[in-house]
């Protein structure tokens, strides 16, 4: 019989488990961050703005705690920067057993280097 509202014995601690697999580097201190633009433009230093630009975005440092929410938001908020098609991150274990975090930029086919002042 089952009551409504009450969650059945051993399903709150599966549930948990299934939360946490989902999740597998989160609190996980991050070792480095990688970012790399997967079809840079010639202009190198449009190239570095660009990821000048994401690296200040991400808000996240070496020894900071991953959290995959944070990093979402925050590619979220990268991606109003010019000339940004698509963002995406990858995590891996470091050897250190923290995380290390490669953010990837795809810039658009159009994109132009800034003409100058």
């Amino acid at each position: 019989m089952t009551v409504p509202g009450l969650v059945p014995a051993g399903f709150d601690q599966a549930l948990a488990q299934g939360i946490a697999d989902a999740q597998p580097f989160s609190g996980r201190a991050i070792d480095s961050i990688s970012i790399r633009i997967t079809n840079p433009l010639a202009d190198s230093a449009f190239n570095s703005r660009v990821e000048d630009g994401v690296r200040r975005a991400l808000r996240l440092f070496p020894g900071s705690s991953y959290s995959d929410e944070q990093v979402t938001l925050a590619l979220g908020a990268a991606k109003r920067i010019a000339g940004i098609a698509a963002l995406d991150h990858e995590t891996l274990p470091s050897a250190a057993g923290g995380v290390d975090l490669a953010i990837l930029i795809t810039l658009r086919d159009d994109t132009q280097p800034d003409a100058g002042r």
